[in-house]
């Protein structure tokens, strides 16, 4: 394979089509990514608040 042709105007229409797949595909990592910290946090701030020695 030596050249792959392809319209200038079909090119931008692909990019155009590309943007817009992956705007949802962020969304769903940022909330995949919320929901990772938040459970993450929860278990290491058990961790410390049991290491203290320090419970009320």
């Amino acid at each position: 394979m030596v050249d792959i042709d392809i319209p200038f105007w079909r090119w931008v229409s692909i990019m155009v089509k590309l943007m817009f797949a992956a705007i949802p595909a962020a969304i769903l990592f940022s909330i995949l990514f919320l929901l990772f910290n938040v459970v993450l946090s929860s278990i290491l701030g058990g961790i410390m608040v049991l290491g203290t020695g320090d419970e009320s």
